[in-house]
């Protein structure tokens, strides 16, 4: 009986416990906050010409409403194998740049972040790459 009774309650814990990580598990946060932010540049299929942007909290908002849950597809290239994208370097402070690219593949809308993920995203942010880099 002593068993069983240590059993439901290592039981009880474990749901217990899971179910509080659950609750207050970390965002998924891969885009810098505006305050170390020193420039974002914008091009499109990683051409040499590119658009840079200073203090636009605009595109950040519209990054961070954009990328969602990550899916289960590993970034292990360095740019995506699409015909189409749009690439957003974001220069933070310490000269440290993070890169991200933004494209459609078929009906779906993704952010990547080169060998860290790929999210879903919007249409509102590739709406607003295209609109800005045509």
């Amino acid at each position: 009986m002593q068993t069983k009774r240590k059993s439901l309650i290592c039981i009880i814990l474990g749901v217990v416990s899971i179910f509080v990580l659950m609750l207050y598990r970390k965002p998924i946060t891969i885009i810098p906050k505006y305050d170390k932010i020193l420039s974002i540049s914008i091009s499109k299929n990683d051409i040499h010409r590119s658009l840079t942007i200073e203090g636009e909290k605009e595109i950040l908002n519209l990054m961070n409403d954009a990328y969602s849950k990550i899916i289960n597809r590993q970034s292990v290239n360095d740019s995506p194998n699409v015909a189409q994208f749009y690439t957003i370097k974001i220069l933070r402070k310490g000269n440290v740049t993070d890169t991200f690219y933004v494209y459609k593949d078929e009906n779906d809308y993704f952010i990547e972040k080169p060998y860290t993920g790929v999210y879903f995203s919007t249409i509102e942010l590739f709406n607003y790459l295209k609109g800005t880099i045509p």
